[in-house]
Formats: structure tokens, C-alpha cells, sequence
């Protein structure tokens, strides 16, 4: 079984390239404004040593983006301040509701 379980990891490095969603051809400059939406990133993982970023344009095409270019580099960066602005909220919201002194005690701090 764990002989079978090293050789099908294996397999997934070998063939991990074929799943990246990206060709190798990335846009490094893209005007903002033909953005639809909210560009999706795809982290590195067993099945694509790459960081992905995929914009659709108003024409409705999908478009891989160099994550290493200006407009890359400021898309992670805004997805980055979100994640943390969210968690932040999260960890506001469970103290909130561990007890009702400690919803008192946020509500008069966060005016």
C-alpha cells in the first residue's frame, strides 16, 4: 500500500505541469479597466508548481497574468490585505459572541 501510495505521488509530480490552468504565455501588461470581475488565484501546489493568476476580460476571455509584473504584484497584494481584513473580522466576531461583556467591551472600543 505505501508502495502504491509513493509511486501515484509520484506520478502527480511528473504530470503536475499538464495541470497548471496557464500556458506559458502570460500577459506582464494588461490595462485595468478590461478587467470583469474579481481576478482568481490558483496558489502552487502538487498539481502546479505555479502561482496562476486568471483575469476575464470584458469580452468575456480568459487571460493568464504574470503574477511577477506590476499589475500581478498588485493583485496579490490586494488579495493578501483582504484575506487579513477578513480574518481580522472573523476573530472580531468570535469574541464578540464568546460572551455578552466582551461584545460591550468591542462595540465601545470600536467607536
Amino acid at each position: 500500500l505505501a508502495c502504491l501510495l509513493v509511486v501515484s505521488a509520484q506520478a502527480q509530480q511528473s504530470n503536475g505541469s499538464n495541470k497548471c490552468k496557464c500556458s506559458s504565455s502570460l500577459l506582464a501588461r494588461f490595462n485595468a479597466k478590461l478587467i470583469q470581475g474579481e481576478p482568481v488565484v490558483h496558489q502552487p501546489s502538487s498539481f502546479c508548481p505555479l502561482m496562476e493568476i486568471i483575469i476575464t476580460t470584458k469580452q468575456g476571455k480568459e487571460k493568464c497574468l504574470d503574477p511577477k509584473s506590476q499589475l500581478g504584484k498588485f493583485i496579490l497584494m490586494k488579495k493578501q490585505k483582504h484575506r487579513e481584513s477578513g480574518a481580522a473580522h472573523l476573530t472580531t466576531t468570535s469574541a464578540q459572541t464568546s460572551s455578552s461583556n466582551s461584545t460591550r467591551c468591542h462595540v465601545a472600543s470600536s467607536k
